[in-house]
């Protein structure tokens, strides 16, 4: 077993909203999209495959602080999480620590996903303001012991909303493009009407490279913060996203996340500094979950990690004691509901409505364009078990839509969350 860490160790995490993985440098992409978070990898343990629990933001980041799967903890899209579930903010205010959370769309109050936490901001505000609020009340807790979640909301449709960053690797196209969420969740008949152009798609690409580019930043400002309070070297940096993007790769809908489950949205990235940059230039190449996060993080710390939580310890695998997981589970309860489980070399697909499943041969089409179902009859057949087995459909939570109030669901709409009849649309 590793030794576990200082007892005054404090933990940050960082959760960037829609941030996938491949438009990173320290994932491979060729871009200077990240040269503060790419320089930190060096000093960190990377995951190259980290997957998300779900497509939606409230029920990952549920998944992230309980360690269970969206079945299983029920928040599946704008509804409470239930009290019942210990979460990692209560484990840790349990052991001694100070709580904090700044965030923003209402991930708190709306969600309970603040449940454990002292303190809770949450403003929509950019990055760099969520910066100064979470320094205000670190410095408000000088000497104290603290957990601190921020979460940054800038790489999010509308993409590069910040000056000069929606032109930060485009300057010479119209920057009025992509600048509005009717360019959002598109679909064919909306990019007709905008007259939209394959500049201006390639464009909107470019402006989320620039959001991803801003939020680096950010990260660079949070790190200098910690340094500047003092708590850097005795700090557990967590770098991760609740889910990716699909930009344009597949139909019917551009841009968007939700109702996807390919890699380009469940793959995100994961970046664990641990204090004074041990384990530091490791790569953990083995498959692993976001539910993983919160009982690596309980390891390093010496504390018992909850009977209910479903995800693993990743410690072992710093120093190659353990593999990856086999299978790795996704679910999206949003405009589709939608089940996924994925191997190294295979994804199936379940759209529960019809019924229907789909494979993609990961190795042949990394991008999951063609579906092989009909090719692979025994591969389907062997994962569409498995995944039954596991979605154990009789312990499915069932939760009815929240009601939420008309200032609420303005916000959600502004961000291409509410479409009157997408869902019935969307599912085929």
């Amino acid at each position: 077993m590793l030794a576990a860490g200082p007892s005054d160790t404090n933990v940050v995490l960082v959760t960037v909203d829609t941030l996938r993985a491949d438009r990173l440098g320290l994932y491979g992409y060729d871009r200077p999209t990240s040269p503060f978070l790419d320089e930190l990898a060096g000093e960190s343990v990377v995951f190259d495959r980290m997957f998300a629990q779900s497509s939606f933001t409230p029920p990952s980041h549920a998944s992230i602080f309980t360690s269970l799967y969206v079945r299983q903890h029920g928040l599946l899209t704008w509804n409470w999480l239930d009290e019942g579930h210990v979460t990692l903010a209560e484990v840790l205010r349990e052991a001694g620590y100070t709580t904090g959370a700044v965030a923003n769309l209402g991930l708190l109050l709306q969600h309970n996903l603040g449940q454990g936490f002292e303190h809770r901001d949450q403003k929509d505000d950019g990055a760099e303001r969520i910066n100064l609020r979470a320094k205000q009340w670190l410095a408000s807790i000088r000497g104290q012991k603290f957990f601190l979640w921020v979460h940054y909301f800038d790489v999010h449709a509308p993409y590069a909303r910040h000056p000069g960053y929606e032109r930060y690797f485009n300057e010479h196209h119209n920057p009025a493009v992509g600048r509005h969420m009717r360019y959002y969740n598109s679909e064919p008949a909306t990019r007709r009407e905008l007259r939209m152009t394959e500049a201006d798609v390639a464009f909107i690409k470019d402006r989320y490279d620039g959001g991803v580019a801003f939020v680096d930043r950010a990260l660079l400002g949070l790190v200098a913060e910690l340094k500047a309070l003092d708590v850097w070297d005795r700090t557990l940096l967590v770098v991760t996203s609740d889910h990716g993007e699909s930009l344009d790769e597949h139909h019917p809908m551009y841009f968007t996340h939700d109702p996807f489950l390919y890699d380009a949205v469940i793959r995100i990235p994961a970046v664990i500094r641990f204090p004074g940059g041990r384990f530091g230039g490791a790569r953990v190449r083995g498959m692993v979950e976001s539910v993983d996060l919160a009982p690596t993080i309980l390891s390093y710390l010496g504390l018992a990690i909850p009977l209910a939580f479903e995800g693993r310890d990743l410690m072992p695998m710093f120093r190659g004691q353990s593999e990856g997981r086999e299978v790795v589970f996704s679910e999206s309860w949003g405009w589709r509901t939608i089940k996924s489980i994925r191997t190294e070399r295979w994804k199936l697909l379940w759209k529960i409505k019809a019924d229907r499943f789909k494979l993609y041969d990961l190795e042949a089409d990394a991008g999951e364009l063609r579906d092989v179902s009909a090719e692979h009859p025994e591969v389907t057949e062997r994962l569409k078990a498995r995944l039954l087995k596991w979605a154990d459909v009789e312990e499915n939570p069932v939760r009815e839509n929240p009601e939420l109030d008309e200032e609420m669901r303005e916000r959600l709409r502004s961000l291409g969350y509410m479409r009157e009849g997408s869902q019935e649309s969307l599912e085929d």
